[in-house]
Formats: C-alpha cells, structure tokens, sequence
C-alpha cells in the first residue's frame, strides 16, 4: 500500500491547522464563549452609545449563543440611543423566541417613537413565523391605533406570520379600503397568507396593478409573487401588466407568472412576448417564467433556443438552465446550445455545459464540429463542455476524450488552457491524457502551463480507477 502523503493529506493539515488557529484570530471579532457574552452584557452599560451598539452588534452577530444576555438586551430596548435600541431588538430576533419573554419584549417596540425600532421588532416578529402567535392580539391593537406606514408593516407581519394570526383577518380585510395603497397592497398580501381561502385579497392585488403609481403596481405584483401559486387567479390581470410602460412593473409581472407556474399556461403568448423586451431584466426573468409556465409546450423550447443568442450574458445563462427544467425532448435544441458556447462569459458556458449533459451523445457529435470552428470562443466553450461530458457520461468518454487533447495543441492559448481545465473536470475519466497534459507544461505561456499543472493534479488525487 502507498503510504506516501498525499497533496489531499497536506491540504487536510492545512485546514485543521486553520480550524485551530481561527478562533483566536477572530476573537476581537466575534464572541465565542460564556465569558465573552458577559464582556459585550457588560459593554452594553457603557457611557458611550457606539461602544453600546457595537456589543448588540457582536451578540446579534452570536445568534443563539447570546441567550444568557436577553434579560440585558431586554432592558436596552429603552436605550436612549436609537441604534442601539434597533441592534437589541435584532439580537433578539437572532436568538429566536426560544425565550418566553422574548415575544413580549419585541411587540413592545411596535410603539417605540422610532419609526425604523417599530419597523425592525414587526419584521423581526415576522422572522419567527407562527411561534410569533402570541404577539397577535397586541399587534392587532398597535395596528388599529398606527399611522399608514406602521400599518403597512404589521400588515406583512400578520401574513409572515401565517394562518395562526386569524385573529387579524377582520383587521387586514378592512385594511384593504385604507387611503393609503401602500397599506392596501399590504393588507391583501398579509390577508391572503392568514387566509388562502380569502380571493378578496388576490382580487385586491389584481385590481392595484393598474394604480397610478408605478411603486403601487410593483408592489402589487411582488405581492401576486409571493403567493405564486395562490395567486393564480390573477393571471389575466399580471398578463396586461406585462405590458406596462414600466419595466420595472413589467419585470415583476413576469416573475409573479412565473412563480405561478403552470395555472398561467394561458398566458404563455404574453409572456414568450417578454423574451424580447427592450428591458435585459425583464429578459432574464422571462425565460425562467416560460419554463415554470409551461415547461412541455414546443413554444417555450423555441423561445429558449432564440434566447441563447440575446446580447445580454444573463439571459442566455437562464435560457440555458430554463432548458434544464422542460419535461421534452432536447435533442432538436443542441445545435443552438452548442453555438451558443461562442462567448468569453465563463457562466454562460458552464450553465449550457451543465445543460449539455442531458442529452450528452446528440452533444458530442456537434461538439466535435464546433471543435473545428474558425471561432477561437466556440473551440474554447467546447473544451469545457467536452470536459462536462467526459465526467458526466461513460458513454461518451471514450469518443469525446481525443477530441479534447486534440484542443490542447489548439493555436488560440486560451482554447489550450480551457482544454487543460477540460480534462482536470474529467479528473480521473482523464488520466489517459496525462502524457499530453505533461507536454503541455513546457509551453511558453504561463497560463496554459498552470491549467495544466492544475489538470494534473486534479487527475492525480481523483478517486483510483476501478
């Protein structure tokens, strides 16, 4: 048996050295122990507001280590200084309400004359879901006696918070005629969540993606977002609002379809019609959209393919995963997603590589034309899909493996090095090219040498071959 360390062993004392030597380098940082919770406790009555918040900082920073300072934490959310009474409360949130007095305290704060120390202990209620129940009928009270954008805020408490705050359905049901449609748009997200059953609440948010204010009809469809599914009867309206002379709206309209899924098939022609959008954002969100919605339809497979070729790097890099999540037949779809690998943006060509595997001997056998293609980017994203291939499918390995050292000879050094980097992803798949990839560390260019060496290891210290 070799007994001989290993490049994997050195690593390994690297890290547990690493692991050993950390805690002590962070410890002005980041408290560790009993003793440090008791040194920011007492740091939290210093004369100086910032040295207080920068010890609720660090026990927030601890999460549920910080128990043992509640009771202090507790009695600096009436600290004079407002920053401070804000990180308390976030502590608190960090911690969790595995404290009794915790909820309490935090509903509480729901009256501090600080409008962000209100706003932090009703998101921070939230944040606990249904352990939060207790806190609801005091939130209903705070609710009723608080200006608009209070309100606004318990009101997506109340639905973070979920069907256990049924009490607040009265509440948020009359909230949805408020004058404010900040609050409006709240009050049906927070209803709808408390209760599915409630259509009002969709219908509400239906009704406001057609405000006049742009920051009302986002909002509306943000709100249509999260419910996804929930919201499917909405679809119709979220259609119209795709065309929104906001991209913004539209953006979010989209994504709301999206999030839907497939009870927006309906609405497939509208939303294949924002995969062309002036807007890139409204682009990107797109091609996920039409996957969810209709992950079978040949439609959604066309529009992908055309994406692929969009001037924006993100949309193609979406298309190319959108592809990796339709129930049909890719196979008609490879030439454009090999054509596509004629980029520098790396990302893009790992998510079409990663695609490529899914129909991986249709894949090659494109991939061994592009690997003669007068495009140095195409020769070069093949590499590295061929090096995807090889690690992913036997059956390709024996076939795709020559065409790949055939690019380590390639006249571009950057094709040479991706097809370095290639065959160290095939790690021990590749071992057969060890003697090519050994050559290759004579090059002249140091990049190319690198890419090789690092092949080589990646070879070296991949599990044996059978």
């Amino acid at each position: 048996m070799n007994t001989r360390k290993s490049p994997r062993c050195a690593g390994w004392m690297w890290i547990v050295a690493f692991v050993c030597i950390t805690p002590t380098l962070l410890a002005q940082d980041a408290a560790t122990s009993t003793d440090d919770v008791q040194t920011l406790v007492k740091q939290l009555n210093d004369a100086n507001p910032i040295n207080r918040y920068a010890a609720a900082r660090s026990l927030f920073q601890l999460g549920e280590a910080a128990k043992p300072a509640v009771p202090s934490l507790i009695e600096h959310l009436d600290d004079s200084d407002e920053p401070t009474r804000a990180a308390c409360v976030e502590a608190l949130a960090e911690i969790g309400p595995v404290e009794k007095e915790i909820v309490p305290a935090l509903v509480k704060k729901l009256d501090d004359k600080s409008a962000f120390v209100c706003h932090t202990a009703a998101v921070s209620l939230g944040r606990f879901g249904a352990a939060a129940k207790p806190a609801v009928p005091e939130l209903i009270k705070v609710f009723e006696r608080s200006d608009a954008e209070r309100q606004a805020v318990i009101a997506r408490t109340f639905g973070e918070i979920g069907p256990v705050a049924k009490e607040s359905r009265d509440v948020l049901t009359s909230a949805l005629d408020a004058k404010t449609p900040e609050v409006q748009v709240a009050a049906a997200l927070g209803l709808a969540q408390v209760d599915p059953s409630a259509k009002v609440a969709v219908d509400k948010l239906a009704t406001l993606l057609t405000n006049s204010e742009i920051v009302i009809r986002s909002s509306a469809a943000d709100a249509l977002a999260v419910l996804g599914e929930q919201a499917a009867g909405s679809a119709k309206a979220l259609a119209s609002a795709t065309q929104d002379d906001s991209p913004r709206v539209r953006r979010q309209a989209v994504r709301a379809l999206g999030r839907i899924g497939e009870g927006a098939r309906d609405e497939l022609q509208v939303l294949t019609a924002r995969t062309t959008d002036d807007d890139e954002y409204v682009r990107q969100v797109a091609v996920l959209a039409i996957a969810r919605v209709a992950p079978r339809s040949p439609e959604t497979a066309d529009a992908l393919a055309k994406s692929l070729s969009d001037a924006n790097a993100q949309v193609r890099e979406n298309a190319a995963i959108a592809f990796r999540t339709l129930d049909q037949n890719l196979q008609p779809h490879v030439p454009a997603l090999v054509a596509a690998l004629a980029t520098s943006d790396t990302d893009v060509v790992d998510a079409i590589a990663e695609t490529l595997t899914k129909v991986s001997e249709t894949s090659l056998a494109e991939l061994k034309k592009a690997a003669e293609d007068d495009s140095s980017d195409q020769r070069r994203g093949t590499a590295i899909a061929l090096g995807r291939l090889i690690d992913h499918d036997p059956n390709v390995r024996k076939s795709a493996l020559p065409v790949l050292v055939e690019l380590l000879t390639d006249e571009d050094w950057q094709v040479r090095r991706a097809a370095a980097r290639g065959l160290g992803t095939a790690g021990k798949h590749a071992v057969s090219a060890l003697p090519e990839l050994t050559a290759a560390m004579r090059e002249r260019n140091k990049f190319v040498r690198r890419a090789a060496a690092a092949a080589i290891q990646s070879i070296s210290e991949d599990e044996p071959l059978d």
